[in-house]
């Protein structure tokens, strides 16, 4: 069962890990609301501190953003081929159904 249903579903898996790590990861709100300790908060919760109410440090704020978005981009290189495959698997399943098919009459 393992060898026939992962093979097919592994790029659908892994689309489906790298969406939620992604969100995870971009998540602001609920660990705003859920976190009081600054030494558990996330990376996106620090970039914050860089805005005030008497204006936004530009510089660090970008460098932040950067790097907190370096992880992700690492992340989807790597998987770019299993990704793009997870989110095309059911549209080219068709096209692959259509081709094999006998013409029929006109």
């Amino acid at each position: 069962m393992w060898r026939i249903h992962l093979p097919i579903a592994r790029p659908a898996v892994i689309t489906l890990v790298l969406l939620s790590f992604m969100w995870t990861w971009n998540d602001y709100f609920l660990s705003l609301i859920t976190v009081s300790d600054p030494g558990l908060q996330p990376m996106t919760l620090g970039l914050g501190a860089f805005s005030t109410r008497y204006g936004t440090q530009a510089n660090p704020l970008s460098a932040g953003a950067v790097l907190i978005s370096l992880p992700i981009v690492v992340l989807c290189l790597f998987s770019q081929r299993h990704f793009v495959r997870g989110m095309l698997s059911g549209a080219l399943r068709e096209r692959e159904r259509r081709a094999a098919a006998p013409a029929g009459p006109l």
